[in-house]
C-alpha cells in the first residue's frame, strides 16, 4: 500500500529537501584533490548542526557494522537523502 501524503507532509518533505540539497551543495563546494573523508565528514556535521537537523546514519547498526561517520562520504558517496517522521528531519547518506 503506498501511502498518500496530505498538504502539511509534502510542505515538510519539500523544507527537508531544500534543507538537504542546501547541505549537499555546501559539502560538495569542499570537494577537491587532498581533502580527507574525515574533513568532509565533519563539514557535513558542522552543516547539520547549523541547519539544526541530524545524521541518520550517525550511530546506525546494521548487523554487526556500526557506523561511526556523521555522512557516508568515508564508504560510499556523499549523496544526502532527507526523511521527515515526526516532524524531525533526519538526513542520511547513501
Amino acid at each position: 500500500m503506498i501511502p498518500i501524503k496530505n498538504a502539511r507532509e509534502i510542505e515538510k518533505m519539500r523544507q527537508a529537501c531544500r534543507t538537504a540539497s542546501d547541505i549537499l551543495d555546501r559539502v560538495s563546494d569542499l570537494i577537491r584533490p587532498g581533502i580527507t573523508t574525515k574533513e568532509v565528514d565533519e563539514a557535513a556535521a558542522d552543516f547539520m548542526n547549523e541547519a539544526r537537523v541530524k545524521s541518520a546514519f550517525l550511530g546506525y547498526r546494521l548487523g554487526i557494522a556500526f557506523f561511526q561517520a556523521t555522512s557516508a562520504s568515508r564508504l560510499t558517496t556523499k549523496w544526502f537523502t532527507v526523511s521527515a517522521a515526526n516532524g524531525a528531519f533526519n538526513m542520511a547518506t547513501l
